[in-house]
């Protein structure tokens, strides 16, 4: 996982707290 490119990880946080917020 430490291979995965940081603003991928960041972008796909990004659209999962959104998400979250959206459901919540």
């Amino acid at each position: 996982m430490n291979d995965l490119n940081p603003q991928l990880f960041n972008e796909v946080k990004s659209i999962f707290k959104k998400f979250t917020n959206d459901l919540f």
